[in-house]
């Protein structure tokens, strides 16, 4: 195999085949599609009958032991059987679709500026890191869930920690994916401005 086709992380090597074209296309619009759907569907029934109430998954800084049981207790038994009935299943497929979708984005991305034996190329392991922490947090949420009333520290630590770290690596993710994507334009306009001389 030629060497230039061998992606540095040898384990994502099986994606390349979808990091371009229809496929590429069709992965991120399902993503975006189900990603709209938590949002403005699954997330506002849960909290309907508490307007106001941020849950759990979008709480990026974290939270204590009494921000949960506030949580849980506004939203009411409708709104956390929902959580845990529709919220959590929904959620239960998204990690791994942003996972893939969003890796394949990146070497999409950073194939434009970089051989694929780049070391920028290891960015695109971030996406799976964010999903095993979001599908842990998803279980602490769960845990928190079944507990009610008598939700235990430790578990909303282990939660709240895993909402941050999850949080966290999103963050270094999409900001790679910004400096690539600058760096892919600026590379651009100099060859444009070549081309005009």
């Amino acid at each position: 195999m030629d060497v230039q086709n061998v992606l540095k992380p040898k384990r994502l090597q099986l994606l390349l085949p979808i990091c371009e074209g229809k496929a590429l296309f069709a992965l991120m619009t399902a993503s975006l599609s189900l990603y709209l759907m938590i949002i403005f569907y699954s997330i506002p029934l849960v909290v309907s009958a508490s307007a106001g109430t941020r849950i759990f998954d979008v709480l990026p800084t974290g939270y204590t032991q009494a921000d949960a049981l506030q949580i849980l207790t506004s939203i009411g038994e409708a709104g956390r059987s929902t959580y845990l009935y529709l919220q959590l299943p929904l959620d239960a497929i998204y990690p791994a679709l942003f996972a893939i979708s969003h890796s394949c984005l990146f070497i999409w991305l950073a194939r434009k500026r970089y051989a694929l034996s780049s070391n920028w190329l290891y960015v695109a392991y971030l996406p799976f890191m964010a999903a095993t922490f979001d599908y842990a947090e998803n279980i602490g949420i769960w845990t928190m869930l079944t507990q009610y009333p008598n939700v235990m520290q430790n578990t909303v630590d282990l939660a709240c920690l895993f909402t941050q770290i999850k949080s966290l690596v999103t963050t270094v993710f999409f900001t790679a994916c910004l400096i690539v994507l600058v760096q892919v334009l600026i590379s651009r306009m100099k060859v444009g401005r070549l081309n005009k001389r």
